[in-house]
């Protein structure tokens, strides 16, 4: 059985976003364009995307909670929001034509980019000066 290679170079790149993503946030960024080299629709892209970080983002919410106290008031509130805006934001990318969508992606991934770096640098000077 062969693999193709442009397959292993997905899952390398994934698996790269991955651990990115585990350290720092923002894998999605590399997944993206990774997903939309192999034409697939944008918003298989989208839901895939969101699927692995909603998955990230409940271990790491069941993490706090085992270390953490939180009040259940306000987690229930934020749970709340949080479903209302997901699926609104669903419904919304749903509507959109696909190429549109491309468009918007192609813009907005190199300036989230910048903004990550930007803002990583700026933590990371916040905790030099905190260190010294």
């Amino acid at each position: 059985m062969e693999v193709d290679s442009s397959l292993l170079l997905l899952s390398a790149l994934v698996f790269i976003a991955g651990f990115i993503d585990s350290i720092a946030g923002g894998g999605g960024l590399i997944t993206i364009p990774a997903y939309m080299n192999y034409r697939l629709p944008t918003e298989h892209i989208l839901g895939t995307n969101k699927l692995s970080s909603s998955t990230g983002t409940l271990m790491a919410t069941l993490k706090y909670l085992s270390e953490l106290r939180f009040k259940k008031n306000y987690l229930i509130k934020i749970f709340i929001a949080s479903f209302i805006s997901s699926f609104a934001g669903a419904i919304f990318i749903s509507k959109m034509p696909d190429y549109s969508l491309k468009i918007i992606i192609f813009f907005l991934i190199p300036s989230i980019s910048f903004y990550l770096i930007k803002k990583k640098k700026q933590q990371l000077q916040q905790l030099a000066l905190l260190l010294q």
